[in-house]
């Protein structure tokens, strides 16, 4: 999985396979919740529901 594209870049990369048991609904959202709580929260959430 990589998080991080890009130190400076706020906005969430994960890859999708890692996590393909989200809807794209699911996966938009966490993709925005990584531009506004930071990704690390958002890897975080999406490892302990994994």
């Amino acid at each position: 999985m990589n998080v991080l594209d890009d130190e400076d870049d706020q906005s969430f990369h994960a890859t999708r396979d890692g996590y393909y048991h989200l809807s794209d609904v699911e996966w938009d959202a966490a993709d925005r919740m990584g531009s506004t709580m930071g990704i690390h929260a958002v890897s975080v959430m999406l490892e302990a529901l994994k």
